[in-house]
């Protein structure tokens, strides 16, 4: 038996119980005592199901699997996107039919809910005052209930748990489509604190690898390269300002 690993999800709840039954059959098979522990801060925990965002901006992760998307958009690569999400009959087929709508983010730390879509607008040379307003709601499932209740335009969401959605709750994600998507970027990994990769890294991707755990929307779960999350941190420190919150009808990123 190894020593014990504190274990927690940070992605959104629909996705939650599928990372805790990962956790708990990953210690079964290997051996490695975890324990899972959801109410821990990132910074606690050994082994973390994480959006790849903080994991780079903390430096101190080191990136072991990720999901690969069963949809054609993801061509097998462990990447995810910024989804647009409008109600069903919304007249919005494109990015800029977006314009002066009414936008729900899931939080400031979030990337695909809120440095994706600065990104996006950066990229385009406009700011978040090309949507009418803008909130957030806490949550990518949050955000998607929002607009499928009227109580939001837009909802900018992790494309995966979206993806997961769709399986989960027809009824809900019914009610909506994806009017836009983003660039693509890193998906989400499981991460484990560096000073305990060399111990575990390789046991803990190389069964999650060989026993692929079913998640939905997933079609399967790689390998992935620590160093490619840079890139998250790096967009952070290019769009996102000082006090991480943009003011709609602010100067455009630079």
């Amino acid at each position: 038996m190894y020593s014990f690993m504190t274990a927690a999800s940070f992605m959104s709840l629909n996705l939650v119980d599928h990372h805790r039954r990962i956790a708990v059959d990953l210690g079964r098979r290997t051996g490695i005592d975890i324990r899972w522990e959801p109410g821990r801060p990132l910074a606690e925990v050994d082994l973390a199901f994480s959006c790849g965002l903080p994991l780079a901006r903390a430096g101190d992760w080191t990136m072991l699997v990720a999901p690969v998307g069963a949809g054609p958009a993801y061509a097998g690569r462990p990447v995810y996107f910024t989804y647009f999400v409008v109600a069903r009959d919304h007249p919005a087929r494109r990015f800029e039919d977006l314009a002066g709508t009414g936008l729900v983010m899931n939080e400031p730390v979030s990337h695909s809910g809120f440095a994706a879509v600065l990104a996006e607008l950066a990229f385009r040379r406009i700011d978040l005052g090309f949507f009418g307003g803008h909130r957030f709601s806490g949550g990518h499932q949050a955000s998607v209930e929002a607009v499928a209740g009227g109580s939001g335009e837009v909802a900018a969401v992790d494309s995966l748990m979206f993806d997961a959605l769709v399986e989960q709750q027809p009824e809900l994600a019914g009610r909506v489509r994806v009017a836009a998507t983003g660039a693509a970027w890193p998906a989400p990994p499981l991460a484990v604190r560096s000073s305990r990769a060399a111990e575990l890294g390789d046991i803990i991707a190389g069964d999650i690898v060989a026993h692929q755990p079913s998640v939905p929307g997933v079609a399967h779960f790689a390998t992935v390269d620590s160093a490619r999350y840079s890139v998250m941190a790096d967009n952070w420190r290019r769009v996102v300002p000082p006090g991480g919150i943009v003011s709609s009808g602010g100067t455009p990123p630079t």
